[in-house]
C-alpha cells in the first residue's frame, strides 16, 4: 500500500456543514477506545482548501 494517498474532488459544499462535520469527527475520535494512545490530526486548511487526516497508526486512517 502506498505511504501517501491523494484525491482531488471538485464540488461545491456547504462550508459550515463541512466544518461542523470536522468538529463532530474530532469528538468521535476523542471518545473512541481504539484511538487511545494514537497520535492523530484532523485539520482543515481553509485557504488551501485541504483536509488533512493523519494518524500514527495506518489502521486508523483507513
Amino acid at each position: 500500500m502506498a505511504s501517501e494517498h491523494s484525491l482531488d474532488i471538485s464540488a461545491k459544499i456547504d462550508l459550515q456543514a463541512f466544518k461542523d462535520a470536522i468538529a463532530q469527527a474530532e469528538k468521535e475520535v476523542i471518545g473512541r477506545y481504539d484511538f487511545k494512545g494514537i497520535t492523530y490530526e484532523i485539520n482543515y486548511r481553509e485557504k488551501e482548501k485541504q483536509l488533512i487526516l493523519l494518524a500514527s497508526s495506518e489502521i486508523q486512517t483507513d
